[in-house]
């Protein structure tokens, strides 16, 4: 049975642009003013719309051409993405690179004053100084998304205006995401519902307009690499993409409808995505506990996603099966790199995803910087036998706390107008290792706040609730309960049934202040949570080295309810384990060993080092990538010679960043053919 049809997904994309020029006019006026901020310069929304209104009619695209044509005559207002007060003639990443695609695109609708906004930006795109050629906007182990649409600026735009520096930087940019890609499992900003969406957009945009066949083929290969790294972790048995993944806002924590979902809907429909993207973002009623991104403002969603949907996708046909079959049980392991993490060092991802038919278990060892939007450890599992939508599925994952922070706080959009739930960040360090369908997760507070006040220091292994509640639980010894309820002042282990799951927590709390509970659960309008306690009182000081030995962390394991006859009996079984965990000469030593896994971790949290990493007492073997779920050798770039990289050097003398002007920068060598190496030596003005 074929899964892709090219003419579904034209219907689709259709539908999706006419249902949101039917919206644009709660948003913008006739003239092309904007009724609320995010429609006014020097937001990116217009530009993101833009396609939806180019591909409908002659009001459509007059339309369009009044919204862009403000830009220049606009007044000076609040940017959040620079972030600065700005107008319509500063370079922003999102914004100038939009416009290039869009010159590209539609330059022949285009009116004068539209078309000269268009190349006025596109031309931004081309500076290495405050534009997208700038040194920090290569790929660089950070952020992938906005290198990429750099690269499609610099390609699309610089072909429409005859740039070749442009096109030769665009070039090598792609080249060096391919070489990221030849060493590693996935693009280093990975997995994410947000950015991954954003690179294939940029990507698919490549490989369909560029004017170079070389530029297409390459683009297209990148693209495909991408199409894996999204589908081998998407869990066909609970209609959601699975962890682990580097960068998420709430939304995606709670696997609600995003722009991955968007595009995963564009392309296969609401019955293999489980996303009905029509009714979940125009549906006449509105769902109350659905999570929307930029505050729950609706029409902010849709004109990023228009963006995302006007792109043509190079879906590799062997992996459309990805969605729907998985020979269970299935594990995917890879690497990728970190530009930085912790305290500012850079390093490796190692991520691991192992499937079930009912759940699914993701972690990736170290976080994107201090962990505050990395999901290191992330469950999907069934609540309903028979999984139709995300609705009748549900995630679980963790947050580390110094301050309270309410999970059901509703936090309004930047015009006032709209609210959904506020995104919350994990303030803690964390390192985590995985067997099956077990993985251990060791805490510390993140110590880029230090010296600390905090009222409160705790762990939360969070279920979201909003379509679904944990049934029963069990803490230690002592009875089942209905719901999430009880707490206990010593450490024990905790079982929970939540849908078709049992999920069985053992903390690891050697770290015990002042507290009213260890252990106990918390059950919000939205959110339930089991809560690891180290300390909680009166507002106190702790120095760096006070947090450093402020540990926690826990053992989490999930299974299918019919694998076991009861949940007593998952409970007694898991928590019959043996715990070593000690720490001396600034190194936590832990050994975690139950029947059917062990695991061994040393490590000093800070400065980040691992001594000791291992399962089952072997050293764990980091792949750069496979799966059970495919044959990766069949994916570009994974086998055979690796081309070398291009002689390019595009910055000359300087490396000065617009955004971080401060920061230090150094040329040595700059690898040109014609240049003898560290002729050119040169160091940023102001170093010693």
């Amino acid at each position: 049975m074929k899964l892709y049809h090219s003419d579904e997904v034209a219907r689709r994309r259709a539908l999706f642009q006419k249902l949101a020029r039917g919206r644009i006019g709660e948003v913008v006026n006739p003239d092309g003013s904007g009724k609320i901020p995010q429609f006014n310069p020097p937001w990116r929304e217009v530009f993101w719309i833009a396609p939806a209104l180019y591909c409908g009619g002659k009001t459509d695209i007059a339309l369009a051409n009044r919204m862009i044509g403000r830009y220049f005559s606009a007044p000076r207002a609040w940017s959040n993405e620079v972030p600065k007060m700005s107008d319509g003639r500063d370079f922003n990443i999102f914004l100038s690179t939009s416009c290039a695609t869009l010159l590209r695109e539609f330059a022949p609708l285009a009116t004068p004053e539209a078309r000269e906004i268009l190349e006025f930006h596109t031309r931004l795109v081309f500076r290495t100084y405050a534009g997208a050629a700038q040194p920090d906007l290569k790929f660089h182990g950070c952020n992938d998304n906005m290198p990429m649409m750099a690269t499609k600026g610099l390609l699309l735009g610089g072909e429409f205006l005859n740039d070749e520096a442009a096109q030769r930087h665009g070039l090598w940019n792609l080249n060096e995401f391919r070489r990221l890609l030849s060493r590693s499992a996935w693009a280093s900003e990975f997995n994410s519902s947000t950015y991954s969406a954003s690179t294939l957009c940029s990507l698919a945009k490549i490989g369909e307009l560029s004017q170079s066949e070389e530029v297409r083929a390459l683009a297209r290969d990148c693209e495909a690499r991408i199409w894996a790294e999204i589908l081998l972790h998407f869990h066909p048995g609970t209609r959601r993409s699975a962890g682990p993944n580097c960068r998420s806002y709430a939304v995606d924590w709670a696997g609600h409808p995003h722009s991955l979902q968007v595009q995963l809907w564009m392309l296969f429909g609401a019955e293999l995505s489980g996303y009905d993207i029509p009714a979940d973002l125009f549906g006449a009623e509105p769902d109350p506990l659905q999570v929307v991104h930029f505050g729950g403002n609706y029409m902010q969603n849709i004109a990023e996603f228009c963006e995302f949907t006007s792109a043509d996708y190079h879906v590799p046909e062997e992996l459309v099966p990805l969605l729907r079959e998985c020979a269970y049980p299935a594990r995917t392991r890879g690497r990728s790199e970190s530009m930085m993490r912790y305290d500012g060092m850079a390093g490796e991802y190692h991520t691991e995803n192992y499937m079930e038919q009912e759940f699914s278990l993701g972690t990736v060892d170290t976080p994107l910087c201090g962990g505050e939007q990395t999901a290191q450890l992330y469950a999907t599992y069934k609540l309903r036998p028979d999984v139709r939508t995300y609705r009748d599925s549900a995630s679980i994952f963790y947050r580390f706390f110094t301050s309270p922070v309410d999970l059901d706080r509703i936090g309004h959009s930047v015009d006032g107008n709209s609210h959904s739930e506020e995104n919350s960040f994990h303030q803690g360090w964390s390192y985590v290792l995985q067997k099956r369908n077990t993985a251990i997760l060791l805490n510390i507070p993140a110590l880029s706040g230090a010296p600390l006040t905090a009222p409160v220091l705790k762990l939360d292994v969070i279920f979201p609730a909003h379509y679904g509640r944990i049934r029963r639980s069990v803490l230690g010894a002592g009875p089942v309960r209905e719901g999430a309820a009880g707490d206990s002042a010593e450490v024990v282990p905790v079982s929970v049934e939540a849908g078709e799951v049992f999920v069985h927590v053992w903390p690891l709390i050697p770290t015990s202040e002042p507290r009213r509970a260890a252990v106990r659960f918390h059950s919000g309008k939205r959110y339930e949570c089991l809560e690891l306690v180290n300390y909680e009182g009166e507002p106190r000081e702790f120095s760096r080295e006070e947090l450093k030995l402020m540990q926690n962390g826990f053992v989490f394991t999930i299974d299918a309810k019919s694998h076991w006859e009861s949940l007593e009996a998952f409970h007694a079984f898991h928590s019959e384990a043996r715990i070593l965990d000690y720490t001396i000469s600034n190194r936590r030593f832990v050994r975690f060993h139950r029947p059917g896994v062990q695991f061994e971790i040393c490590y000093s949290p800070s400065p980040f080092g691992v001594q000791t990493c291992a399962v089952d007492g072997r050293t764990v073997e980091r792949p750069v990538i496979e799966s059970t779920r495919f044959d990766v050798t069949r994916l570009p770039f994974t086998t055979g010679e690796v081309a070398p990289d291009l002689p390019f050097f595009p910055w000359g003398d300087s490396m000065k960043m617009h955004n971080y002007p401060d920061q230090p920068w150094q040329i040595g060598s700059r690898g040109l053919p014609q240049e003898a190496p560290y002729a050119a030596c040169r160091t940023f003005p102001g170093s010693k």
